[in-house]
């Protein structure tokens, strides 16, 4: 426990022949602007470390009653050998949820990370109350999105490889273009960690609608 983070956990740590650590917490708090402050840079310089390190972990939060946080339920699962990181998450919000598989290899020069995404909602206005967004087209229609693609950590560069909702759109070229360039300018300034920002998650949802 500390000011930004609070949970409890189990699990196992083996530091011979090589550390290895399998885990499960349960966080109870915390500061939403904790990872925001997260330098990526420093975090990745120690390369052997990085190298002899093996976790296998499983990260689950659930919101208070009657708190206001964007995020309602959250489960993620990890896995790090060899520098090569593989996660998927499910975040629950309201009406809604997000899920994204994701691959990285934090031991390149240039880490480069993979996405697959969806975001599944049985009504679209109702879910994207979430970002207060005032959203005025049909009352009950579902969304299902997929967004799949990469990202440079350092160099802060989106590529998006396809972008599909419901089965009335698919992305052209153009199209991802311009995504691309949206996201980078609306959720990507200093840290990379600002995605998770809900003031510039708004921003880029209304330019997309």
């Amino acid at each position: 426990r500390n000011k930004n983070l609070s949970f409890d956990g189990k699990g196992e740590i083996t530091f011979s022949p090589f550390l290895n650590i399998v885990f499960n917490s349960n966080i109870k708090e915390i500061n939403k602007d904790y990872f925001s402050k997260i330098d990526l840079k420093k975090l990745l310089e120690n390369k052997d470390f990085l190298k002899r390190l093996n976790i296998n972990q499983e990260i689950n939060f659930m919101s208070k009653r009657f708190s206001r946080n964007l995020i309602e339920n959250l489960n993620i699962k990890f896995d790090l050998a060899y520098g090569r990181l593989s996660s998927k998450k499910k975040i629950y919000l309201k009406e809604g949820k997000i899920i994204c598989s994701n691959e990285i290899n934090l031991i390149e020069e240039n880490p480069l990370l993979t996405f697959n995404c969806s975001i599944n909602s049985n009504n679209t206005k109702k879910f994207l109350k979430n970002f207060l967004i005032d959203y005025v087209n049909k009352k009950n229609e579902s969304l299902n999105l997929v967004i799949k693609g990469n990202f440079n950590l350092f160099k802060k560069k989106f590529n998006f490889l396809k972008i599909q909702m419901n089965d009335d759109y698919k992305a052209s070229e153009e199209d991802l273009k311009f995504f691309k360039v949206s996201f980078e300018n609306f959720l990507v300034d200093n840290n990379p960690m600002e995605i998770f920002n809900k003031k510039k998650l708004k921003k880029f949802i209304n330019e997309i609608l």
